[in-house]
């Protein structure tokens, strides 16, 4: 999996960054500070992707496409728990959210949890024969979902869902066939909505999505 994962972990890395600024709870800042009085140090506040963020950033990647994905809200829940350490105390800040390495976990997990179409189904029903290496190509999942219930004609043509889809479904593919397609998807998914940008070779930073959403 480290070879799928390694060309997109920067944006991954960004993503995380950014929607586990989402929401701090009163309670989880209540036991932040109950642990910086009992241990004399500082919590490291903010450095774990919480719930609300988790099902922000599925719900932004368009993961959240039951029809398509076999994945709802109750699936991602599970998968954000499964996902996680263990922890002797529950009520520790570290035990309330994702660590990265835990996100990106959870994020192989949606890919073994989805069911989307193939590539050559999904170039049929664009009626594309040869795409390269283009972004068209990169992004034919996310422009299906995007595409459905919007043209009566490809509607038509909607794909079956397939049998593997969903959290407990036998699966019929291995992670490594699914898991480029699912950050292909996630890749479009923040490009089309934060306009994230890969840094060029000349620019040290990566990938932005800070407040300003500046683009290096």
């Amino acid at each position: 999996m480290d070879a799928a994962l390694q060309p997109m972990v920067r944006l991954l890395r960004a993503v995380f960054d950014k929607y586990r600024r989402v929401e701090t709870t009163a309670a989880a800042a209540a036991t932040a500070a109950a642990e910086e009085e009992e241990e004399g140090a500082a919590a490291a506040p903010g450095t774990r992707l919480g719930m609300a963020g988790w099902l922000m950033f599925c719900k932004h990647a368009l993961v959240l496409q039951t029809e398509v994905t076999g994945v709802a809200q109750k699936e991602a829940v599970l998968i954000f728990h499964l996902s996680r350490m263990l922890f002797s105390n529950p009520q520790s800040s570290h035990a309330q959210g994702m660590s990265f390495c835990e996100f990106l976990e959870g994020v192989c997990r949606l890919a073994d949890t989805m069911g989307p179409p193939s590539v050559d189904e999904l170039r049929a029903y664009f009626k594309f024969s040869s795409t390269g290496e283009g972004k068209v190509e990169r992004s034919l999942l996310h422009d299906y979902i995007l595409n459905l219930g919007r043209s009566a004609q490809l509607e038509r043509r909607r794909l079956p869902r397939r049998p593997s889809a969903g959290l407990t479904a036998p699966k019929t593919r291995p992670l490594v066939d699914k898991l480029p397609q699912t950050l292909a998807l996630v890749e479009s998914a923040m490009l089309d909505l934060h306009e994230v940008r890969v840094g060029m070779p000349a620019c040290p930073q990566a990938v932005c999505l800070c407040g300003c959403m500046c683009v290096c």
